[in-house]
């Protein structure tokens, strides 16, 4: 089934911000292309290719592995600064998707 919300938004972690990424919840990999799929992320004044990133992990131990999604983002065009507990938000519109940080 499509996701039918128009946006995603979220608090930024130290990671998020020390990694240049933001976390993609799986309930929220429909609001998004496939992974590994590029598209374009309208960011301040710029334009970025970007692509939802699946990476492997074992944080839950060796028995259980999975999955967490990722979606890198160049934060120096927002002309905002990135930093933990900033929401950030995504919107998806007719001109395709929006990044956002306040």
């Amino acid at each position: 089934m499509k996701n039918k919300k128009s946006t995603y938004t979220r608090e930024l972690s130290a990671d998020e911000v020390q990694q240049h990424r933001i976390m993609v919840t799986k309930d929220a990999l429909g609001f998004f292309p496939k992974p590994f799929r590029k598209f374009a992320l309208r960011v301040g004044g710029e334009e970025q290719e970007t692509a939802v990133e699946a990476i492997e992990c074992h944080c839950m131990g060796p028995m259980q592995p999975h999955e967490h999604y990722w979606l890198p983002v160049k934060p120096e065009a927002s002309g905002h600064p990135w930093e933990r507990g900033k929401r950030v938000t995504i919107r998806k519109d007719d001109k395709g998707y929006a990044f956002d940080i306040g």
